[in-house]
């Protein structure tokens, strides 16, 4: 299981080698994450998975936003801050803090925006805030090889509104379970967020259960084993 784009040659190298001594040995998470590697084609997509059961569905939200991630430049929590502050809604942070200078720069840029850190969260601590927010906002700056948060909001009701790229594009439902906007597009991004009660949580949920649960990963991943037994 690859769980990166392509980042080095030595690594492109090493996997395709190992596909040729072993074929359909190697898998993605997603067709985009795939199509970063040259052998994109002879490899199995098999998407993720979490357990449903960890993540409490919430229909009517606080009138807070969230962002989840590690708090670095090619997440692009910048673009989150900014497009809270346009709207005028709270943004609730919660990941690794990772570079502490790119997290002081935007404390310094946006002092007046209303940004709150809580922290490197558990999961069942982080999925209680992010359950009652109106929108998630995924606004990273590099291909996401997937897009785990993408789906713990899924499973908790919570709209996705995320750059039209990388795995994440291939998750979210444009315009039935979150909105997919041009990569550092500000003012889509502020659309997207002032819409996001056009989207229906039951329906976000329901995508979550169906696609990404820890029985449809594992149906995949089994199926995946058999194929190459």
């Amino acid at each position: 299981m690859v769980s990166m784009g392509s980042l080095s040659k030595e690594m492109d190298d090493f996997i395709e080698q190992t596909i040729i001594r072993l074929p359909s040995t190697i898998a993605f998470h997603t067709k985009t994450q795939a199509q970063t590697f040259q052998f994109s084609s002879k490899c199995r997509i098999v998407g993720n998975g979490i357990n449903i059961k960890d993540y409490q569905y919430c229909e009517k939200p606080d009138n807070y936003l969230v962002w989840v991630a590690r708090i670095s430049p090619e997440k692009g929590l910048e673009d989150a801050v900014i497009a809270a502050k346009h709207t005028g809604i709270p943004l609730k942070i919660m990941g690794l803090h990772q570079d502490k200078f790119y997290w002081e720069s935007i404390q310094q840029n946006y002092p007046d925006a209303q940004v709150e850190y809580l922290g490197f969260l558990t999961i069942r601590e982080m999925q209680l805030v992010l359950r009652r927010s109106r929108g998630y906002l995924m606004t990273h700056r590099w291909s996401e090889a997937f897009g785990m948060t993408a789906i713990q909001s899924l499973a908790c009701g919570v709209p996705v509104i995320t750059y039209n790229q990388g795995g994440p594009a291939e998750i979210v439902r444009h315009g039935q379970t979150g909105w997919l906007v041009p990569s550092g597009n500000i003012a889509e991004l502020v659309k997207a967020i002032n819409n996001l009660d056009k989207i229906d949580r039951l329906a976000c949920r329901q995508q979550a259960e169906a696609e990404y649960s820890i029985q449809v990963y594992g149906n995949l991943m089994e199926n995946w084993f058999y194929d190459i037994l």
